[in-house]
C-alpha cells in the first residue's frame, strides 16, 4: 500500500477540479489506512501532500463567492462546495490520524471543518441555496 500511496501522490494537481480534488483525498484516505509500517519517505510524502492539499483547499474557500465555490463552470455552486467540504473533512481526518500514527508534524485540527473560514456560515448558504433550488 506504501508503494500505490506514494504513486497516487505523485497525481496532485493545485489545477484539479473540485470534484477530482475530493476523490484524490478519499483516495488518499483508503490507502493511508492500509499503511501498517511506513517508511521515512512515505511519511514525508504524506506530510507534503497534506501541506499543499491543505493550501489547495485555502485557496478556493478564499476565492468562494458568498461562501460557495464556482471555480468549476460545468459544476453548480452547491454541488462543488459540497465535494470540497467533502475533501475537506476527509483531509482533517487524514492530517489527524497521520500527527497520532506516523508523528508528523502538522498543526492537528482543534475542531472539525477549521479549515473553513466560517463554517456556519457556509452552512447557512448550502441550506439556503438547496431551499431555492
Amino acid at each position: 500500500p506504501g508503494v500505490w500511496m506514494i504513486y497516487l501522490l505523485s497525481f496532485f494537481n493545485d489545477n484539479m477540479k473540485t470534484v477530482d480534488l475530493a476523490r484524490y483525498i478519499y483516495a488518499l484516505d483508503f490507502l493511508y489506512f492500509k499503511c501498517r509500517i511506513v517508511q521515512d519517505n512515505e511519511r514525508l510524502a504524506l506530510e507534503k501532500a497534506l501541506a499543499q492539499v491543505a493550501a489547495c483547499i485555502e485557496q478556493r474557500l478564499a476565492t468562494a463567492a458568498g461562501g460557495l465555490l464556482t471555480t468549476d463552470p460545468e459544476t453548480a455552486p452547491l454541488e462543488e462546495t459540497r465535494q470540497l467540504l467533502f475533501a475537506v473533512n476527509l483531509l482533517e481526518d487524514v492530517k489527524q490520524d497521520a500527527i497520532v500514527n506516523w508523528s508528523i508534524e502538522m498543526k492537528p485540527a482543534t475542531k472539525i471543518f477549521e479549515t473553513l473560514p466560517d463554517a456556519s456560515g457556509t452552512a447557512d448558504r448550502i441550506r439556503q441555496a438547496r431551499d431555492a433550488s
